[in-house]
């Protein structure tokens, strides 16, 4: 069984919060050692993150959204295990999110909140 994968696009979210500090922050603080000595996947840690008056709610920012056209897949039912196939798969779905950045930014850029086709 097959399903199509349909590209979205996303400007904004990262201007709702400030990264205070990120996985490499950590790693390399005092505590990256001890959580490794521990077992933790330091890599894994989700930043911390502040947002609206430096408390964790999101700053109020315009979000934009692009939902791209589905890029079938049902022809490549069973070939998982073929590297090219999955790497053009890759680089069509890739270039369908680019896309859909590059128009939200120029929408963006326009002062526009409206759809995109």
């Amino acid at each position: 069984m097959s399903y199509p994968i349909v590209p979205l696009s996303a400007v904004g979210v990262d201007d709702a919060f400030d990264i205070r500090l990120d996985a490499g922050d950590i790693e390399r603080s005092f505590a990256g050692p001890i959580l490794k000595a521990l077992g933790v996947p330091v890599a894994l840690l989700p930043p911390l993150a502040t947002g609206w008056r430096g408390t964790p709610l999101p700053k109020p920012v315009q979000l934009y959204f692009k939902f791209g056209a589905p890029i079938e897949t049902s022809a490549l039912a069973g070939r998982a295990d073929d590297e090219a196939c999955c790497r053009d798969l890759r680089d069509r779905v890739k270039a369908a999110v680019e896309s859909g950045i590059e128009a939200l930014l120029a929408l963006r850029e326009r002062g526009e909140a409206e759809s995109v086709s």
